[in-house]
């Protein structure tokens, strides 16, 4: 209730406020309260929906599957059957590091996949659902500092820190709609799974969540038994290619707009 009401009363400011501003005077015994509530009640029905949509793509198996298969019909899969071999063995050493200290990880095991993108980058979505590119074994043949990127989206995935980034980017995506009223069951989930599945590398975390994400990486890599300097020696060779076509072999994970900058980390 208090969710409901909270979501009600903020939805109301925002009318509230629009219509203080737009409604000419001379127009205001033409307009129509029962309409404007009914626009309220309708964005708190979405953000409701939202909400449990969410709860579905990241905590059910059948939502997270969904997800994956979608996310996979996306991007495609690499054929690299060498690179998908040096991911299993990172993943398989990972969850066993992580679960030292976070036996949570076992409950809801990762479901991943190779594609084919030459960029060096990562990315963990809801649900524990990930993707590497096929890149990241470009810019290093060190395996250690691979696991560095890898253990820091898991870091990510271990904190929910995309599911609360992700429920607020969709429900921007959404609320532009209230106005307009109610989107239908059909037409909610499929604007749903498209931001999900477009946006998964634009998901917006905070800087002290990748910090978090990062200290994260370092202490699961130890526990997996990957040399824990890799870290500060993979930041080093991003740094001394930086200069070089950057856009074309970094990705997300390496934007110092939304992450902590390089010699920081």
């Amino acid at each position: 209730m208090k969710k409901t009401s909270l979501s009600f009363m903020i939805t109301a400011g925002i009318l509230g406020g629009i219509f203080a501003f737009s409604v000419s005077p001379h127009l205001s015994d033409a307009f129509d309260l029962s309409g404007t509530l009914g626009a309220v009640i309708g964005g708190a029905q979405q953000y409701r929906q939202i909400d449990a949509y969410m709860d579905h793509i990241n905590n059910t198996d059948d939502g997270r599957n969904e997800y994956f298969q979608a996310l996979i019909k996306d991007l495609g899969v690499s054929d690299n059957d060498y690179y998908t071999r040096l991911l299993d063995d990172i993943m398989g050493r990972l969850t066993q590091g992580i679960g030292v200290s976070d036996p949570s990880i076992y409950n809801k095991p990762y479901l991943y996949f190779l594609n084919a993108d030459q960029t060096f980058n990562a990315s963990c979505g809801l649900g524990h659902v990930m993707t590497v590119n096929e890149g990241i074994f470009n810019l290093s043949e060190n395996i250690d500092e691979i696991a560095v990127v890898i253990a820091h989206e898991m870091g990510h995935g271990q904190k929910d820190h995309v599911l609360h980034g992700t429920r607020k980017k969709l429900k921007t995506a959404i609320g532009g709609t209230i106005l307009a009223g109610a989107i239908g069951g059909s037409a909610f989930s499929d604007k749903a799974m498209g931001v999900l599945t477009q946006h998964i590398n634009n998901v917006q975390i905070t800087k002290k969540a990748e910090w978090e994400a990062d200290n994260l990486a370092f202490d699961y890599c130890y526990q997996a038994g990957y040399n824990p300097g890799a870290g500060a020696a993979l930041w080093e060779r991003v740094i001394e290619k930086k200069g070089d076509t950057a856009g074309n072999f970094i990705g997300e994970i390496f934007s110092p707009n939304d992450h902590p900058g390089h010699r920081e980390r």
